[in-house]
């Protein structure tokens, strides 16, 4: 460890020194933080961003007196690289993101601002978030959200990442009952293969304009796979019922218990086998079969809590 020390307090080429740490870090993280905090002591930017995202992970695992002095560290190192670079957009990201936590808004607007001037929609779409939710003011959200999507399409991002503006502001349309607008914004998504948006388009037209044919089109669109597969052919089975069509319904909730791969699916298929419990109770009114459903229900419930 005397050794470690009088190499680090003798060095001063950073590039050793960050190699030297790398090697030990690997090992023993205190022992290898003292080359990287050499390191970031004689300026290096590498150096610095290493050292505020070991703290801001510390931050995460971390209480009390512990988790004060990681998120300390992570702003003192974070707040140089900005400085030095003024161009870093990670670093304004995740310190908009502590100062939002903390509640100093007018922090965390300006490094959400600063990260902007770089074209960053998330910062944009974090902006947006505020401003709907903190400040209520939905022009000013609609404002950055607009701006975050016009940088996306200019630039041709592919909206299966990109996607979350799009469904932010569809979902905001169709609150305020703007339901043109909200169409807009999905069909933007749904025309690059978004299933997300084409789910959301289905149980629209099937709960707000009763209109099936639309609402089937889409979600059946949307059965193609992801995450969303499961939880669409439950929407798919529910817009089937309401359509009196039961033998479409059985066929689709069954495919969504079925497609059990996933602890997301048993939690999604659970909402299902309730379904499936309710049409034999109501419809059928075969309560054997109720009550299988809902055994069934309980087993998965049971399993995904423990």
């Amino acid at each position: 460890m005397d050794d470690n020390l009088d190499f680090i307090d003798k060095t001063t080429n950073t590039k050793l020194l960050m190699f030297k740490g790398t090697a030990e870090i690997e090992f023993d993280t205190d022992i290898g933080l003292p080359y990287f905090e050499k390191a970031a002591e004689l300026g290096d930017i590498k150096a610095m961003m290493y050292l505020g995202k070991h703290y801001y992970h510390e931050k995460e695992c971390s209480d009390g007196d512990e988790e004060v002095v990681a998120v300390k560290l992570m702003k003192e190192y974070y707040l140089k690289v900005v400085k030095l670079t003024n161009s870093n957009i990670e670093v304004m990201l995740e310190l908009g993101q502590i100062y939002e936590e903390e509640g100093n808004y007018d922090m965390m607007k300006r490094f959400y601002i600063q990260a902007c001037e770089f074209d960053s929609t998330i910062a944009m779409e974090k902006l947006g978030q505020y401003y709907l939710h903190v400040e209520n003011k939905p022009t000013v959200m609609i404002k950055y959200l607009e701006q975050a999507i016009e940088i996306i399409l200019n630039k041709c991002y592919n909206l299966a990442f990109y996607s979350s503006p799009f469904l932010y502001l569809a979902k905001y349309y169709r609150r305020v009952k703007e339901y043109e607008l909200m169409k807009k914004y999905y069909l933007l998504i749904i025309e690059k293969g978004c299933l997300r948006g084409m789910r959301l388009l289905g149980c629209y037209y099937r709960d707000v304009e009763k209109n099936y044919d639309l609402a089937i089109k889409y979600l059946k669109q949307a059965t193609m796979g992801g995450w969303y597969g499961t939880e669409t052919l439950h929407d798919l089975g529910c817009t089937y019922r309401d359509m009196k069509d039961y033998d479409n319904m059985k066929i689709n909730f069954e495919k969504a218990i079925v497609d059990d791969n996933s602890l997301y699916s048993f939690c999604k298929n659970g909402n299902t086998l309730v379904e499936f419990a309710i049409y034999y109770r109501d419809i059928e009114k075969n309560y054997e079969l109720m009550k299988n459903n809902l055994c069934r229900w309980a087993i998965r419930s049971r399993c995904t809590c423990l």
